[in-house]
């Protein structure tokens, strides 16, 4: 891994308790894959919340006066959906990280974050010892972790994700 880049950030426990956790970015190699699987694994529930929204009327009011061919036109988009209640889409991260069988892309994103000093990944892209103690009974703070580390790489730069 070529990059330094090293991001901090605390979680709660189940228990209440807080845990440092220090997250090292994923090298372009490493995250191109993770990026392009959460897409795959996000792109429905994205796109239900922009039909949703389309449906609703919103959409239609809110485009009124964009002109997308214009400078900021397609930004302007962004900020119209992201403002759109599709804050939602961190639930929908987090509930595509759940899916049963992605243990190993939740394992490949948290391969460089440490919790409270310890590595959460071995080399040979298992959990660690520390791993399991950590979040027996604790997944919802498996899963916040994971989230986060997703943020903070920028593997989805979505609105309400990134």
């Amino acid at each position: 891994m070529s990059t330094t880049a090293i991001k901090n950030l605390t979680l709660r426990a189940s228990d209440g308790t807080e845990h440092a956790y220090t997250c090292t970015l994923h090298s372009a190699d490493e995250g191109m894959p993770i990026a392009l699987a959460l897409m795959g694994k996000v792109a429905r529930p994205v796109l239900e919340g922009i039909e949703a929204l389309a449906r609703s009327g919103d959409l239609l009011t809110g485009l009124e006066g964009i002109d997308l061919d214009a400078e900021g036109g397609a930004g302007k988009l962004l900020g119209l959906v992201a403002g759109a209640e599709l804050g939602g889409l961190g639930g929908a991260l987090e509930a595509a990280l759940a899916t049963p069988g992605l243990e190993g892309l939740i394992y490949r994103v948290l391969q460089h974050t440490k919790r409270d000093g310890k590595a959460l990944i071995g080399p040979n892209g298992r959990p660690t010892v520390e791993f399991m103690a950590a979040y027996q009974a604790n997944y919802r703070e498996a899963l916040s972790a994971a989230v986060q580390v997703v943020r903070l790489n920028g593997f989805l730069p979505l609105p309400g994700i990134s």
